[in-house]
């Protein structure tokens, strides 16, 4: 991948050059053939660029990026944005809370969607729904800490998701299994 973006870069600077030798005698004598082959030599160059070039190479322009994980990222932040400014018009709307909690631990910022569900539930306390997603979201986050093998903090997390959640949602089960488990992993001296 390197020598490519080395070969291009020589083919660059090497056409530059020799359009350089080839505008100098013009200019004497047809300046408004050197102008236009000034004015399109660039426009050229960025088209062949923008065709020939590769989203790895370092020097490629964000304008041409093409990665499906780039573009994706860029939409969940563009859905962030759009719902925090509507949120902003109507902060007691639930669904827009539990839509910006969702986006929020679509992108893995679990900590982040558990404060905005905290300080919602603080000023809406009779709305179920934010309960649940909050549950949702702590779940989540025990099981990012059971994969880092911090089994204590993952316990602790597991313990309020099963405080705040309310009765009868459906991996309140699993609440209670991982609990059990991770109680027994903790005794034996899991970290």
């Amino acid at each position: 991948m390197m020598l490519l973006a080395l070969t291009i870069s020589f083919c660059a600077v090497l056409c530059a050059l020799a359009t350089m030798s080839l505008i100098t005698p013009l200019v004497r004598t047809h300046k408004r053939t050197a102008m236009a082959i000034l004015v399109l030599m660039p426009g050229v160059s960025l088209g062949l660029y923008s065709l020939l070039g590769s989203a790895g190479m370092p020097s490629r322009p964000a304008l041409f990026e093409t990665d499906a994980n780039v573009i994706e990222a860029r939409k969940q932040v563009t859905r962030e944005l759009e719902t925090m400014r509507q949120l902003s018009k109507d902060p007691d709307n639930v669904l827009l809370i539990m839509r910006l909690a969702g986006v929020r631990m679509g992108q893995g910022k679990l900590d982040g969607a558990i404060e905005l569900l905290n300080s919602s539930i603080a000023r809406l306390p009779d709305a179920e729904q934010l309960r649940m997603q909050l549950g949702a979201a702590l779940f989540s986050k025990s099981v990012m800490l059971m994969r880092a093998r911090r089994f204590a903090e993952a316990l602790q997390t597991l313990r309020r998701c099963k405080a705040v959640t309310p009765e009868g949602t459906p991996f309140l089960k699993d609440v209670d299994a991982l609990i059990a488990a991770l109680e027994k992993l903790v005794r034996k001296g899991g970290t």
